[in-house]
């Protein structure tokens, strides 16, 4: 899987596995590029068009918005078609052999594209039956915005 972190507009990969189910993340949208059952990918993964492979994560949106434009308060804010943290890299906050917890939080490049203080964290974990599970968590300043974590 080394060669998956060497990929135009890919992050570092992670891999996570439990018994013949496995998957792996890319920290680049922290998007699943590959699950895998006995070895083999069961999606499509596409090396020369890694923006369109795998499972993303879109947030605020998923619809393209009206003219490509998020607006608060009146000012305007370029927003592309799933949102912008597909396109952000993720830091790895907890890892072990069959989950990985990753967190997005806002900065001043986010805060271009949406006028909000955010953390985002998303966990992955195979679980009994080979279940890739997936759970995030959204803050935006005090107000919990998306909360469907539960450990595993």
């Amino acid at each position: 899987m080394e060669e998956l972190s060497k990929l135009k507009g890919a992050g570092t990969t992670c891999r996570i596995s439990k018994d013949e189910i496995a998957a792996v993340i890319d920290s680049h949208g922290a998007k699943i590029i590959s699950p895998e059952h006995t070895g083999s990918n069961i999606l499509y993964y596409d090396p020369y068009d890694i923006s369109h492979s795998g499972i993303p994560l879109c947030f605020p949106n998923f619809d393209p918005l009206e003219k490509g434009k998020l607006t608060v308060n009146g000012t305007h804010f370029n927003m592309g078609q799933h949102g912008f943290i597909r396109d952000r890299d993720f830091e790895i906050r907890h890892k072990s052999a069959s989950s990985v917890t990753y967190t997005l939080k806002s900065d001043l490049a986010s805060l271009t594209v949406f006028p909000f203080e955010f953390e985002f964290i998303v966990k992955y974990a195979i679980i009994k039956n080979g279940i890739v599970y997936l759970c995030c968590r959204m803050s935006v300043g005090n107000i919990l915005v998306i909360n469907v974590f539960q450990e595993v």
